[in-house]
């Protein structure tokens, strides 16, 4: 047993160890590769021929690096879409795209990293473009607002951090759900917006936009001496955003877009990518805030119980251990 757990521990700081000096056909094809088979695409003959040849991708590195594999799992991932589909859907058929062309390109190495930086310089212009100019109902805080009550992904957040309690959100969930499904007159009910929601509401707006704006033009833009830090937003961007809304496709590509752009020799930055893969893992299989927010919510109740138990024994607040 001894042996074997020594030989997987060598096994696997070897693959970290390549991955971090691999260069950036390796990284996009091992990394692509394995997020098709732990993410399979579409239903029956489609997930079944994607799996398929991500797995031939990982048994064999010299089938990784030809288009013969890659044309094929581009045009699955592109036959699996229908609209409406996920955001992440479309980006990894573009993504699985620009793997198959980049296979044969003279210079690869180039070719991968420009296509990586050129969808996510794409990607968060586009967001921003989209929030900050097209959608009014996004500058003034509408959309977070609603999606703040709406979405249960929020629930455990919002409650975490105190700026509604539990009653109040349900009461707001189910008028605005009526709202929605049947139109009720707006003196049926009213809205129950702390204000202290409408505040998270704008500054989560703002945030969102500034960041995603920031992190867009410092993709697009050629590479410079500031390129690093693009890097480094980008990862605080994924494990913040993700933490709460835990959309592991969405966040895996992010971070498989942004290690395969990162050069050679930047090993701290590209362990940090790695180590973010699990992280955003994690949020799926253990949600961070959900955990948090039912230990205060724990922590609530202990102290409801030992107040009333206390009021009983005729103790002062003060007095309550």
């Amino acid at each position: 047993m001894r042996l074997t757990f020594a030989a997987l521990r060598k096994r696997g700081a070897q693959f970290v160890s390549d991955v971090l000096d691999a260069p950036p056909e390796e990284i996009a094809g091992r990394v692509t590769l394995l997020y098709l088979l732990l993410r399979p695409v579409g239903a029956d003959s489609i997930r079944f021929g994607a799996t398929a040849l991500a797995a031939l991708g990982l048994l064999s590195p010299r089938a990784a690096q030809s288009y013969l594999l890659w044309v094929p799992i581009a045009l699955l991932t592109t036959l699996r879409l229908e609209w409406p589909s996920d955001n992440h859907d479309y980006l990894l058929a573009y993504w699985c795209w620009s793997v198959a062309l980049s296979m044969r390109a003279r210079e690869r190495i180039v070719a991968l990293a420009w296509n990586a930086r050129a969808l996510l310089g794409t990607v968060f212009c586009a967001a921003a473009i989209w929030k900050g100019i097209l959608s009014s109902d996004y500058r003034d805080g509408t959309f977070f607002t609603a999606s703040l009550v709406l979405d249960g992904r929020f629930r455990d957040f919002v409650l975490l951090l105190g700026v509604t309690d539990s009653g109040t959100l349900l009461h707001d969930m189910i008028l605005f759900r009526g709202l929605l499904r049947n139109g009720l007159p707006g003196d049926t009910a009213t809205l129950i917006i702390p204000q202290a929601l409408s505040a998270l509401a704008f500054g989560l707006t703002w945030a969102t936009l500034i960041i995603e704006a920031v992190i867009g033009v410092m993709f697009v833009l050629p590479k410079n001496r500031y390129s690093a830090a693009a890097d480094w937003l980008l990862l605080a961007f994924v494990l913040a955003t993700y933490a709460v809304a835990p959309v592991v496709g969405f966040g895996w590509l992010l971070l498989i877009l942004g290690l395969t752009q990162c050069a050679t020799g930047r090993r701290i930055t590209r362990l940090a990518y790695l180590v973010s893969f699990s992280i955003v893992l994690s949020y799926a299989i253990i949600p961070l805030v959900d955990k948090i927010a039912e230990v205060r919510e724990d922590q609530a109740q202990a102290a409801d119980v030992a107040a009333t138990v206390g009021s009983d024994a005729g103790l002062t607040p003060g007095q309550v251990p």
